[in-house]
């Protein structure tokens, strides 16, 4: 069921050596208590969680006594039927297949039946084995789906045997409810975005003559592994170069566009310039772009936020609840990558958003004694000196 290519794998060597190291431990029979052998990998789209759960996949296959479970949430998810059989038929399918046995039949069981008998069978295994299950894309789930999850396999799987581990990936850790299957700080990967230095080692194993691109195609791409790959196949003449910074900027958004309906566009380009957002940040924005203007209640930027939270980014939406900063988000990668086509494609319409903004949050910082306001007017202060403007030169521009 691995799909990733070994030979490209890069910068996730600490994360992985931790998790070997635990395997290798389980194999010769270490103790551990079940959240000890809980992993989540955590990041954005496109950062890599995929290659480095499938690098493990990999690690595990390649030992004696020990078999991997990859399981993919997403496809099962457009599947005809209910999910949780879905799962486990998967579950059941991947552990037979590397023990090269006739898969477990359904046929007569309940689900809770045949989720029990899988985990019978699983632990019988890991008695003298190891098994690791793999589960990709875990954070496209709703609460309940992700504790039918824990009922009918997850729970007495790690609880009853000493040698199983789970690895989940997704934009953020898996909700799991039983306190076992929760691990601790240590064994949670935030997954960062690429650094100059590591752009450069992705890109040399892509194409060696890449490298004297590496910081152009880290600025564009953000340092997402997943954006790195597809520049590096625009990149052209001689000596090799992208040619068109917007247009490469437009091929990466090109996907995503197509799922937001065109109405949302103007939107999307308003907000980008706003790393997370409540209704009240947005309508003055949108207020203020020249494509939308007209007044803009709460009721209506909900609307509209229902909308481009069904837009989907891979598995997950283009905004999203973030419940520890309490308000709306874009993805960060991507959001950055949406202001970048704004300020290539109209530097003075991003100058305008940024001044609005700034205008918004002084005011607001100054009547609500907020510092929170106040920094959020620095920041947007900031990005327009940082283009050589700020709003008094923008009013003065606007004037004459």
């Amino acid at each position: 069921m691995a799909t990733f290519s070994s030979d490209e794998f890069v910068n996730r060597e600490e994360e992985l050596k931790h998790i070997k190291d635990k395997i290798v431990r389980l194999a010769r029979g270490d103790p551990f208590a079940p959240k000890e052998r809980v992993f989540h990998l955590v990041g954005p789209s496109g950062i890599g969680k995929s290659c480095l759960l499938e690098e493990c996949y990999q690690f595990v296959n390649s030992l004696p006594q020990s078999i991997p479970i990859l399981i993919k949430s997403y496809p099962l998810r457009k599947k005809d039927g209910e999910f949780i059989e879905n799962f486990l038929l998967a579950v059941c399918e991947e552990f037979y297949k590397n023990q090269k046995k006739i898969v477990l039949n359904k046929s007569g069981r309940t689900l809770l039946k045949f989720g029990a008998d899988i985990t019978k069978r699983i632990n019988e295994y890991a008695e003298e084995h190891v098994v690791v299950l793999l589960l990709d894309e875990m954070d496209i789930h709703q609460k309940e789906v992700l504790q039918s999850i824990e009922e009918h396999l997850l729970e007495n799987l790690l609880e009853n045997s000493k040698r199983v581990m789970l690895i989940t990936a997704g934009r953020e850790p898996a909700a799991l409810n039983v306190f076992s299957l929760r691990p601790g700080p240590e064994n949670i990967f935030k997954l960062a975005v690429f650094d100059e230095k590591n752009t450069t080692r992705q890109l040399e194993k892509l194409n060696p003559k890449l490298v004297r691109i590496a910081g152009k195609i880290r600025k564009l791409g953000g340092g997402v592994p997943g954006n790195n790959k597809r520049l590096a196949g625009l990149v052209s003449g001689e000596p090799l170069d992208i040619l068109d910074d917007l247009q490469a900027i437009q091929f990466l958004l090109i996907d995503i566009k197509q799922k937001i309906e065109k109405p949302f566009h103007f939107i999307v380009e308003a907000i980008c310039i706003l790393s997370d957002f409540h209704p009240e940040d947005v309508a003055p924005l949108l207020e203020n772009h020249p494509a939308l203007g007209g007044q803009w209640d709460e009721i209506r930027i909900r609307e509209v936020f229902t909308n481009l939270r069904q837009a989907r980014i891979g598995p997950g939406g283009l905004i999203n609840w973030d419940k520890e900063k309490r308000s709306w988000v874009m993805e960060e990668p991507t959001r950055k990558i949406f202001e970048l086509e704004l300020q290539l494609q109209d530097v003075n319409l991003w100058k305008q958003l940024h001044c609005t903004a700034y205008q918004m949050y002084q005011k607001w910082g100054e009547e609500l004694n907020s510092q929170l306001y106040r920094q959020k007017a620095i920041y947007h202060r900031q990005c327009l000196q940082s283009m050589g403007y700020d709003c008094l030169n923008l009013q003065a521009r606007d004037d004459q």
